[in-house]
C-alpha cells in the first residue's frame, strides 16, 4: 500500500501513478488500486525475455 505524507503531516493516496523504464522491452511496471490493497505497483525484470539484450 502506497502513501505519501502531505502538508500537514497526514498520509494520503497518491493521485495520478505513473510508471516509466528506460527499456521497456526489458522491465515491466504495472499500477493498480484495489480494497485491502489499497494503491500499489508490481516490478517484473529483466528476466528471460528474447528482447531484452
Amino acid at each position: 500500500n502506497i502513501q505519501v505524507v502531505d502538508g500537514d503531516n497526514k498520509l494520503r493516496a497518491p493521485k495520478d501513478l505513473g510508471t516509466y523504464t528506460e527499456k521497456d522491452n526489458c522491465y515491466n511496471v504495472k499500477t493498480g488500486s484495489a480494497g485491502d490493497w489499497g494503491t500499489y505497483f508490481y516490478y517484473g525484470g529483466p528476466g528471460r525475455n528474447p528482447g531484452c539484450p
